[in-house]
């Protein structure tokens, strides 16, 4: 169990740390090549479609092991690709905006592989033993601390260096996944229990009327609808840089800031997690989502400081309460699938987030954006009765 730990910690601490290149990355498309705002949106979104395509890599983790094995194979392939891609990027002299597009889509390739048999791990030990609250919590924890890295960090490579020098030292994080994972325990599927293996998990209708349920496609809609606001993390940028007139360091320790404030929510969700009510706590999120994303009108340099406090804690215990929510639906049998399907939605709904946050900041600008943000929040709220969660006992 504690080695399960460590390896789901790294996993999400090289998640975290990619956010690394952020900051340069934006920095060169924005002020170098000149490309707008919508523009920049469009690109991050496409970049991570790899994220959408997890139950893919679920699905074949739950159904077909590689050597054997149903996770440490698909970590360690997913953890090279991850940190060769990293490296070319890194070495990589400028290359032409679509060449380096392509390199950023396999990067996300291997390192959504990684994530997704990382996370059927956590699901399938933490439903067994009721630690999923736990796990996921030093998950998130993790991801924190890499991005209080990263936050100033970020803002000092993108002063003295550029997005290349950033994929470098992200290259080392995959790798030690990759180095890791042959130390994983896990029981192997060898032929002899191909009859086992048949009626488990290679059974695919089977397989996919466990996912035909009610309560799982309910679920799911709640999620998208939840996680589908059009997005303002790009605008935001752009208005800190030209309007606030904000340092590419102060905007680095605002998301330092807003790192370790997360962090407090991830320890406040493992402390308190388990006795939690998850249906009320449905209706608070959302209502906390809502508000948190009107503040954003009154923006000023000591507003968004506040918000840099305030809204990571919150953010951070309500995103924890969802992945503990969509632990609890996995079907017995299809945990690395099913968990994937349901990021895989919540990924979808991100990317439709950027494209909808593109478009209508174009036509309505910064405020016009972010009332509609704020107001699409509100549209998965007529599903929570329907929702059979579990409480956290």
């Amino acid at each position: 169990m504690n080695f399960l730990y460590i390896l789901a910690s790294l996993g999400h601490f090289s998640q975290g740390i990619a956010s690394l290149a952020g900051q340069p990355l934006y920095y060169y498309l924005r002020e170098h090549l000149g490309i707008s705002v919508s523009t920049i949106m469009l690109i991050g979104s496409l970049t991570n479609l790899p994220w959408m395509l997890k139950p893919l890599y679920g699905f074949a983790s739950d159904l077909w092991p590689i050597f054997g094995y149903r996770r440490k194979s698909y970590i360690f392939l997913s953890a090279i690709i991850s940190s060769v891609m990293a490296l070319v990027i890194g070495f990589s002299p400028i290359v032409s905006l679509s060449l380096l597009i392509t390199f950023l889509l396999i990067y996300a390739v291997g390192q959504a592989g990684d994530n997704v048999g990382t996370n059927g791990l956590v699901i399938e030990q933490g439903v067994k033993d009721g630690s999923v609250s736990r796990l996921q919590s030093v998950q998130w924890a993790s991801i924190g601390v890499a991005t209080v890295l990263t936050g100033v960090l970020g803002g000092y490579i993108s002063e003295h260096f550029d997005y290349h020098f950033a994929y470098l030292i992200i290259a080392i994080f995959p790798a030690s996944i990759a180095v890791l994972s042959l130390y994983l325990k896990e029981e192997k599927v060898y032929k002899h229990t191909s009859k086992v293996l048949v009626s488990k998990y290679t059974n695919i209708r089977e397989f996919f009327v466990k996912l035909n349920n009610k309560q799982l496609i309910l679920s799911a809609a709640f999620l998208f609808l939840f996680w589908f606001s059009p997005s303002l993390g790009t605008p935001l940028m752009d208005k800190m840089r030209t309007e606030l007139h904000f340092s590419k360091i102060w905007i680095g320790w605002l998301d330092t800031i807003g790192s370790i404030f997360g962090i407090i929510g991830a320890l406040l969700y493992f402390k308190y997690g388990k006795g939690i009510d998850v249906k009320k706590w449905l209706y608070y999120s959302v209502i906390l989502n809502a508000v948190s994303t009107f503040a954003y009108l009154w923006l000023t340099p000591h507003s968004i400081l506040v918000y840099s406090v305030v809204f990571s804690v919150s953010g951070q215990f309500t995103h924890l309460l969802m992945l503990g929510m969509m632990a609890y639906i996995c079907p017995v049998g299809t945990e690395a699938t099913t968990f994937a399907l349901l990021t895989a939605i919540v990924n979808f709904a991100s990317f439709c987030s950027s494209l909808a946050g593109a478009k209508l900041f174009a036509l309505f600008g910064y405020n016009g954006l972010v009332i509609a943000s704020g107001l699409t929040t509100f549209l998965c709220l007529p599903f929570v009765p329907f929702l059979q969660v579990k409480n956290r006992v």
